[in-house]
């Protein structure tokens, strides 16, 4: 992949200034420069100091009021790993760890730089009575690592540093619920205390005053609370030691748990690290002119443009993220203070106008004064992401190919997701924040283990937690089919993490006076009522409504923002998009969603049903004169679909693949069931058992199917032919449009299989346009899904009577690992967990071992015949990457299920920017220019 620097703020993986495959190779040869003030850093130095690290140096370039601070770089993270041989959270008691060469020399040079900027000093009273310096630790990588990051706030806090301030604002109020926050933090991230003895002590002490925030507790509860939470862990009273102990944490938290999951998840290679920020704390819980919150430059769930956000007053942001106070809307901030939220907008829109992307930022307005602690692109909802790409396009902020880019594949399936039937009565049964769009139904569960066990047994379920951890964001909800949130805003890690899996949400059901129960089988609504585990319950993302009982949904549909999208999506895509179908519904959903033809249409779904079940297996296993009758009942009726499918796609490709099946899936299995269609066809029993033998297949994947079936039974080619000419000729006369007729022969290994078809099919073709006389025009072609296929693609490309070839990449995939589908999903689990795949195959193209055929097959098809249009098919094409792969070998078109079109689109138009712009770097070394139009 190419990065261009082109942007001070990136979104999504763009940030990357180099590809992500060298970035360790990188990092071994930088210099040696270990720390960064934020005057020194800019927005190439992405890979260096992290997203965060990277953008603060840009707003601080900028002029933004942004805390002044440092950043320790990712190359001394991975020196440090080197230094002390460690993969893991490290024993902060072990004293022999060594500091990479340099580094504490380097950070205390920049924190004596900090001190006379702030003219504060860390640990004691500054120059006029000024606040001691404290400090905010947080982490920084180079990709999206979003609630991974480690964050260690009002560090450099003890007992006399807290009388200090306490002694300096006339607030021991606010010097306690410092001291409370820092000891949380530094026990959790750095002491490696469980988060939740401290979540249960504050509870107890909330109780005991019968207060439902933190903030409400006495003085004396606050100073109970500090005592309580000092027991938990050996927290040292040395700044400089805290700090030390900090650097290490944020070094180590990079190689744990969750965070390598969401690397193997993402293929993020672990030879990145992470940089460490270190910054002046600003305080929004200092007093009544205090605030902390996030804002947006525009709404990230419809994508209006202006200003959004929520606050929390006299609080600090880790409460707003956590959801541990009531939130404001960020609009009743000029009640508040208008300068404040005057000068924030402005901000936004220098962000959104230097980045020219979408932004969100942490702020805190510290005693009316306003800071900006952290900026990063916006995450929107589908629906918001489409129409800021939009909006950005007219206001000639992007290019209409930038703005394609900007966009997310697979956000078109939002298109496509459900919302409330209005004309469906329901009872709301409360209205909260609207956390992700969509509507759904679904057993209420209350853990991880039961949206699971929902998930194995097919049951939707709606996922309902009051808290969630962040190994609940990362693991669990994704079993969930719906989420709702008790705590936590729009802009909340739990919203987000929603928003990032497409999962319909709801937060903040508090807000409506909603809450579980201790045991978490209730969901408790205003009034007593409740609602108990396993009962219907409905969310609405999309308005934030809860609502009781299952209710009928419908699709969302498109708006102008999208249409006009896609109208860009067609202008820049060079590869066709055609669907696949196994039925007319699906054929139907094709044409609605933009497929540009029929790719494949698969004919054994119709004959194995239960109308022409038995009509089929007599065209097996009866006498000749029997055959005919079952093979004409069967002809009609697929004459008759065939003919609608036409109709369907009037004027553009239709590809009918002849049948291919495996025989055992249709075929009788017990004796009873034999006996009975012995009886329907007439046969003896006995007879019927031997030729039910002869068919069945011991691998069915690797038996009697495709081509094979077609070979041994010619009559069935016979009749599929004739029903397909049929209803071409039919459709040409009612529609009075040409059908682009193209016909697949399946299961091909070698062209002499073809050199036998393909006469059959000309010769039943020719009897019918003598019958009917009418003539259609049509090609054949051959799907290719067998290794051998590949390695003789020029001679199956020369056989004279095969236009077009297409590659079945689900079929190959299987193949070439030798796995079913089917029944391999345990084994993919296991090996993509223990790293022995990266990625599951059947999800994402294998590159390596699939690509290497493709990429064979194509160099000698188009040695043998330039012209021949090269297609692919399956599952695989729902991923982007794959998508990409394909445009990179040229492929002229992609056919994939109709829900996957519009993402398949999107990525084809993508994919071939990209290449555009990797021959424009081949061909001048450089862009001419940031926009990438001419």
């Amino acid at each position: 992949t190419i990065h261009t620097i082109t942007n001070p703020i990136k979104s999504n993986m763009s940030f990357i200034t180099k590809p992500i495959e060298h970035l360790a190779q990188w990092a071994s040869s930088s210099s040696k420069k270990r720390v960064y003030e934020f005057h020194e850093g800019s927005e190439e130095d992405r890979d260096l100091l992290g997203i965060k690290g990277s953008n603060l140096c840009v707003m601080s370039r900028l002029g933004l009021p942004v805390p002044d601070g440092f950043i320790i770089t990712t190359e001394t993270c991975l020196d440090y790993f080197t230094l002390n041989h460690t993969e893991s959270d490290i024993d902060y008691f072990v004293e022999d760890k060594q500091m990479p060469d340099g580094l504490e020399r380097s950070y205390l040079s920049a924190l004596h730089a900090l001190e006379k900027s702030t003219k504060r000093q860390f640990g004691s009273v500054g120059s006029k009575g000024k606040l001691p310096l404290l400090l905010a630790v947080r982490a920084s990588a180079a990709v999206p690592m979003p609630g991974l990051m480690d964050t260690v706030l009002n560090l450099g806090m003890n007992d006399s540093v807290a009388d200090l301030i306490a002694e300096q604002t006339g607030s021991k109020r606010f010097a306690l619920d410092l001291h409370r926050k820092f000891l949380n933090m530094f026990g959790h991230v750095v002491l490696k205390v469980d988060q939740r003895e401290y979540e249960r002590r504050t509870t107890v002490a909330m109780e005991e005053e019968s207060v439902d925030e933190v903030s409400r507790l006495s003085l004396n509860g606050l100073e109970r609370l500090v005592k309580e939470f000092k027991t938990l862990g050996p927290v040292p009273s040395d700044p400089h030691v805290q700090l030390k102990m900090t650097i290490e944490a944020m070094f180590c938290g990079w190689h744990s748990e969750r965070a390598r999951k969401h690397r193997i998840r993402l293929l993020i290679p672990d030879q990145i690290g992470v940089a460490v920020i270190v910054q002046a704390m600003v305080y929004g819980n200092r007093n009544r002119r205090s605030c902390s919150g996030v804002a947006c430059s525009r709404h990230p769930e419809t994508g209006e443009n202006h200003p959004f956000g929520e606050f929390v007053m006299c609080a600090e942001g880790d409460d707003l993220i956590h959801g541990a106070h009531t939130t404001h809307p960020l609009q009743e901030l000029h009640i508040r203070d208008s300068h404040a939220l005057e000068n924030l907008s402005l901000h936004l829109r220098t962000l959104e106008n230097t980045g020219r992307e979408a932004q969100e930022v942490e702020f805190t307005v510290d005693d009316g004064d306003l800071f900006l602690l952290e900026s990063k692109p916006l995450n929107p909802s589908p629906q918001a992401s489409v129409r800021i790409a939009v909006d950005m396009v007219r206001s000639k902020l992007l290019s209409e190919r930038e703005a394609i880019l900007r966009v997310d594949p697979l956000n078109m399936t939002y298109f496509l997701s459900p919302t409330i039937d209005r004309v469906h009565v329901h009872k709301v049964i409360g209205t909260a924040l609207k956390g992700s769009a969509g509507a759904v139904s679904g057993r209420a569960v209350f853990s991880g283990d039961e949206a699971r066990d929902c998930a194995a047994a097919g049951v939707p379920c709606i996922l309902i937690l009051e808290d969630p951890s962040e190994q609940e964001l990362e693991e669990d909800i994704s079993f969930a089919n719906g989420l709702l949130f008790i705590h936590g805003g729009v802009t909340s890690r739990a919203a987000e993490a929603a928003r990032e899996r497409s999962i319909p949400a709801v937060t903040g059901a508090h807000t409506c006076g909603m809450s579980v129960n201790a045991s978490r089988t209730q969901l408790i609504l205003p009034g007593g009522q409740s609602i108990t585990k396993d009962e219907e319950i409905t969310i609405d993302g999309s308005h934030g409504n809860i609502i009781y009982g299952a209710v009928p949904t419908i699709p969302s549909g498109v708006d102008n923002n999208f249409l006009t999208f896609m109208r860009w999506v067609e202008k820049y895509k060079r590869m066709h998009v055609y669907t696949m179908a196994n039925n007319l519904d699906e054929a139907t959903k094709g044409v609605e969603l933009g497929a540009e033809g029929m790719g494949v249409y698969k004919v054994e779904t119709l004959l194995t049903g239960s109308k022409l079940r038995t009509h089929l297996l007599g065209s097996l296993l009866c006498e000749k004169d029997s055959q005919r009758c079952h093979l004409n009942d069967i002809e009609l009726l697929l004459q008759r679909e065939l003919e609608t499918v036409f109709h369907l796609f009037a004027g553009k490709v239709v590809t009918i693949r002849l049948l291919d099946l495996q025989t055992n899936d249709f075929l009788p299995s017990t004796a009873q069931e034999i006996a009975d269609l012995a009886g329907k066809l007439g046969l003896p029993v006995d007879k019927c058992e031997k030729e039910i033998m002869g068919l069945r297949c011991a691998n069915p994947l690797l038996g009697v199917r495709g081509c094979r079936l077609a070979i041994l039974r010619p009559t069935l080619v016979e009749m599929q032919t004739r029903a397909i000419m049929k209803a071409a000729i039919e459709s040409e006369q009612r529609d009075r449009e040409n059908v682009r007729l193209k016909i697949m022969i399946p299961t091909v290994s070698t062209d002499h299989e073809i050199e036998d078809l393909a006469p059959i099919i000309r010769n039943a073709a020719e009897e019918v346009f003598a019958e009917k006389k009418a003539s259609v025009l049509y090609i054949l072609g051959s799907g290719l899904e067998v290794p051998r296929a590949c390695m003789r693609a020029n001679a199956i490309a020369t056989e004279g009577d095969v236009a077009f070839l297409s590659f079945d990449l689900d079929h190959l995939t299987q193949l070439v690992y030798g796995l079913s589908r089917d029944d391999c999903a345990r084994v993919l689990e296991t090996y993509t967990q223990i790293g022995i795949m990266k990625k599951d195959p059947f999800v994402s193209l294998d590159e390596r071992g699939v690509g290497s055929l493709l990429k064979l097959a194509k160099k000698l098809i188009r040695r043998s015949n330039r012209f021949m249009r090269i297609g692919a098919s399956g599952i695989v094409l729902g991923d982007p990457k794959s998508v990409d792969f394909l445009e990179q070998l040229g492929f002229d078109y992609i056919s994939c299920y109709p829900f996957l079109v519009p993402s398949a689109k999107v990525a084809a138009a993508q994919a071939h920017i990209r290449a555009s712009m990797r021959e424009s770097v081949w061909n001048k070394g450089v862009f001419d220019s940031p926009t990438l139009d001419p």
